[in-house]
């Protein structure tokens, strides 16, 4: 039986990134898994990119719609479980 709580995904990152973001996640107990896991789930819940996208130029606005979740967590344990992770 295969373990569907979880997969893997392979990303590039720019090294100089990583290598500056690492010691503020490491602050805020963080890993990059984390990071990505709340950021796909915020993803999931919003409907929407959970940041502004702009260049220049224009502004990228999602064709989704904003579907607003409120109850708030006390843990990324209460979280993950909310999210069955």
């Amino acid at each position: 039986m295969s373990d569907t709580r979880s997969s893997g995904l392979h990303i590039r990152i720019n090294p100089e990134i990583k290598e500056n973001v690492q010691p503020i996640l490491d602050a805020i107990g963080l890993s990059f898994s984390d990071v990505f896991n709340l950021t796909l789930h915020q993803i999931y819940l919003k409907r929407k990119i959970p940041f502004e996208l702009s260049d220049s130029d224009y502004q990228i606005v999602s064709p989704l719609p904003n579907i607003e979740y409120s109850r708030p967590f006390d843990n990324f344990d209460e979280l993950w479980e909310e999210l069955e992770i």
